[in-house]
């Protein structure tokens, strides 16, 4: 089995590096090459994916904008999956910490019955989301400018967020940090369902005194419960 698993990896590589100098590479599993017409990728050096998954969506970025991607992911079981992938590319570098507004350890809800994906820090609203099932575990939580300071980042040019709800936790974490971000994508619930979930309201204020606007995002309808939205510094 891990031989067929180290097969599959290694046909994915070689798919990617042949798409990406064709101008053609496939789509990453997240919403973030709906973007990239907005993003000046002469600007993008180093890119935070804070909820990475398994790893591909930052192969993904690093490939896109030629950088170094710092792909942060906490949950425990994904971790094996994160460093098969990761591990064959110098420029995307696994941090298996979870993301918060101070160093501590939080509760983390992985969904037992589906998308794993949709693990999070908070519990599912079962109004919106009675099909997910949740089990619940502590991981260690770090503040993204502490991090930056103990391993030398200096600035993130693209900072990308799927994290099911702590998107406003992260960035108070990130503190002055934020003050060198030239773009944020990140998902955002228009009607949140996750208990104690933000508003993208709430993100989009916040980011305003850091002086970002919205200037995309591909909400599909009224009815939508959340979306992806591109930030930019104006």
């Amino acid at each position: 089995m891990e031989s067929i698993c180290e097969n599959i990896v290694q046909t994915y590589i070689r798919v990617i590096k042949l798409m990406i100098p064709m101008k053609h590479p496939i789509k990453p599993v997240a919403s973030y090459h709906e973007f990239t017409d907005f993003i000046d990728a002469k600007e993008i050096e180093t890119v935070l994916e804070l909820g990475s998954r398994d790893g591909l969506d930052a192969i993904w970025l690093s490939c896109i904008f030629d950088a170094v991607v710092y792909a942060w992911e906490c949950h425990p079981g994904l971790k094996e999956s994160m460093v098969s992938m990761t591990k064959h590319f110098e420029n995307v570098h696994f941090v298996d910490k979870a993301v918060w507004s101070e160093e501590t350890t939080i509760d983390f809800h992985i969904v037992t019955n589906g998308n794993v994906g949709a693990s999070s820090c908070f519990e599912v609203d079962d109004s919106n989301h009675f099909d997910l099932e949740q089990t619940k575990i502590t991981v260690d939580a770090i503040r993204l400018d502490d991090w930056a300071n103990k391993n030398n980042v200096d600035s993130i040019d693209l900072l990308a967020m799927d994290l099911q709800g702590a998107e406003l936790e992260a960035l108070k974490g990130a503190g002055d940090l934020l003050n060198t971000v030239k773009y944020i994508i990140t998902e955002g619930a228009l009607k949140p369902h996750y208990k104690g979930a933000p508003h993208i309201d709430e993100i989009t204020n916040y980011l305003k005194g850091y002086g970002f606007k919205i200037v995309a995002d591909n909400i599909v309808s009224a009815d939508s419960l959340e979306a992806d939205f591109l930030f930019q510094k104006i």
